[in-house]
C-alpha cells in the first residue's frame, strides 16, 4: 500500500476495540507494530475507526 502512496493506514475497531463484540484480537498490539515496522515510520496509524 505504502508502493501504491498510502500515508495512513486504519485498524478497524473490531480489531482493536472488539466491537460490536466486545472481543478484541489478543494480537491487535503485535499486528500494529509489525506495520510500523515495516514502514519504518512512513505511515501514521489510525487504530479505530467508529
Amino acid at each position: 500500500m505504502i508502493k501504491r502512496g498510502a500515508d495512513t493506514i486504519v485498524i478497524v475497531s473490531c480489531i482493536t476495540k472488539g466491537n460490536p463484540i466486545r472481543f478484541p484480537c489478543p494480537n491487535a498490539e503485535q499486528m500494529i507494530a509489525a506495520i510500523e515496522k515495516k514502514a519504518g515510520g512512513s505511515i501514521r496509524i489510525i487504530d479505530y475507526t467508529h
